[in-house]
């Protein structure tokens, strides 16, 4: 599954310009979402994703801000809770590191991640209990756990957007 610019458009009418290690030759889609400010990348994601799981035949829903978690799905046998986190590269040239922050596992049953790479969007998705047992040994801050996750590197309980909601 890809981000495409038309999923983009439909979430997003802003552009601006400026320097990073994102532009329009290496990935247009990554760069406009480089370049959106504030909250508007996160809804959007959250607006993209939700539209993919619609499309992968699934009845879905975003709930409305400060909601405990971002997207409703009607699975077969129940609505379950989905958390949407996505992060932008960090800057610094040889970190490939991503920081998804705010994470509250006890608010969700799969967390979708959306890692920003400046050659287009990593995406992945994990059981909400997976994600308890990553964070169970780290401190909590204020708004959840941080979790930094090395493209290369992303922990085996992720799985490809293709395999939800079952991982297989």
């Amino acid at each position: 599954m890809t981000i495409t610019m038309q999923d983009i458009r439909r979430h997003n009418n802003k552009t601006a310009n400026h320097d990073s290690l994102y532009c329009p030759k290496k990935n247009k889609a990554a760069y406009e979402m480089s370049i959106m400010e504030g909250k508007k990348r996160p809804d959007m994601i959250e607006g993209v994703i939700c539209d993919k799981i619609q499309e992968h035949g699934y009845r879905a829903h975003t709930n409305p801000p400060n909601h405990p978690w971002d997207i409703t799905v009607s699975l077969d046998d129940k609505p379950v809770r989905v958390e949407v986190k996505s992060a932008l590269h960090s800057g610094r040239i040889y970190d490939t590191s991503y920081s998804l922050q705010n994470i509250k596992p006890k608010n969700f049953d799969y967390l979708f991640i959306v890692l920003v790479t400046p050659n287009g969007a990593i995406i992945k998705w994990a059981y909400g209990e997976d994600i308890k047992n990553i964070v169970k040994q780290r401190t909590r801050h204020a708004n959840g756990f941080q979790l930094n996750v090395h493209k290369d590197k992303i922990p085996d309980c992720f799985y490809d957007f293709d395999d939800f909601p079952y991982g297989d």
